[in-house]
Parts: C-alpha cells; structure tokens; sequence
C-alpha cells in the first residue's frame, strides 16, 4: 500500500484512470490506515493516499517532526501530482493540510478540513492523555501559530454536531483563511464522526471533488 515513490504517502484506494487524488491527513498520534476504511467507503474515481508522518509504523525508526510546518514540508513535495490534488485533514491533520497548502507550487481542487478550529481559534483539539509519537505531535500542534497567509483554493469545514472539542462556529473560522469559496458542513456525531458515518462523508468528499473539476 506504498504511496507513489515517497515515504510519505501510502496508497489506500486505487482505481483506474482517476480523475484526481485525495491526499488525507491523520490526527494527533494516528498513521495512515486511519483513514483505511473512508478510502474504501469512495465511490467515485478518485485515488486516495494517506500520510504517514515519521514515528509511525515503517516509518517508525524516524523521529517524529517537531513542528506543523516540518511536516508539511515534506508532504507538500511528496503531495506533487500530474493528477488534480484535493487535500482532507482531520484534528491537528487539518493545520498540517492548511500548511501543505501553501507549499504546493498550484492550489489545491478543494481543502478539506475537519473536526478543527481554524488558525485564527487555532488549539490542540485531540486529547492531551497519551505518549510517544503522539505526545510528538500534540507538542508540535501546541506550538503552532498561524502567520496571517491564505490559501488560495476552495475550503470545506466538516464538523460533528455533538463535537466536544471543535464547535461549529470554531470550524467556520477557517472562512479567513482561503481567498477561495468556503462551505460548512454539519454531520452527526462527535469528533470522530468521520469514522461513524464513513459513507456519508467519503460521498461528501467524493461529488465535492469531481464537482471542481467540471
């Protein structure tokens, strides 16, 4: 399930001829098998890879990255495509995927964000109980200071109704971040709803993606 040529990417979903490529970035201590069964709940032709951050499983010999922007450094240049790049980040995931963003040499199709303050509200939304890589990246998500640049692509914020940890009105922040569109959607569920309603929202994410591309 490699990735194309990278150590940063994994291949969850292929499929013949995609018309683009989501590239789906994990939570605070997650790899990317987190979104295993979001890849394979897809349903329009699309091929979706998930990021494996450096402390995860093959990955595991490496240190993990100390900073938000560390680790979008080396997705961005892993993330270049001849295929339409859409970007879908989850908890700490999400300000990884807003800095990728800004890297690539072209926009994003459409930046999905989800279960996240955005930058201007911007804190640490997954659960501060935990070690290892994980204790890594809420370290590297703690220090994390949006410095007033945006995205030039579409935004969609994607938020669970019952969400403890990023209100609506919190996700809704990332309005100011994109000179582009911006969209809030509203699922039942907690912060994890992604994972309860998989279909729903691999749906979502599938028509919001072709519909970019005409």
């Amino acid at each position: 399930m490699s990735g194309p040529g990278d150590s940063w990417l994994r291949r969850l979903r292929a499929c013949d001829s995609p018309a683009a490529r989501v590239v789906c970035l994990p939570p605070a201590g997650a790899d990317a098998l987190f979104y295993l069964s979001f890849a394979r709940a897809v349903s329009h032709p699309v091929e979706v890879l998930g990021v494996q951050y450096p402390g995860r499983r093959d990955r595991r010999g490496e240190a993990p990255a100390r900073t938000v922007q560390e680790l979008a450094d080396g997705i961005a240049g892993a993330a270049r495509s001849d295929l339409p790049v859409a970007l879908f980040g989850h908890g700490m995931g999400a300000v990884v995927a807003f800095e990728t963003a800004l890297r690539l040499r072209r926009p994003p199709l459409v930046l999905f964000v989800s279960g996240a303050p955005g930058p201007p509200r911007h804190r640490v939304a997954e659960s501060a109980e935990s070690s290892g890589a994980a204790h890594a990246d809420l370290s590297a998500a703690a220090t994390y200071r949006w410095g007033d640049a945006r995205v030039g692509a579409p935004v969609v914020g994607m938020v669970g109704d019952e969400d403890p940890v990023a209100r609506a009105e919190e996700v809704a922040t990332w309005q100011s971040v994109t000179s582009g569109a911006f969209e809030l959607q509203l699922f039942s569920g907690g912060h994890l709803y992604l994972t309860s309603f998989v279909s729903t929202v691999a749906n979502a994410v599938g028509e919001r993606v072709l519909g970019m591309l005409g």
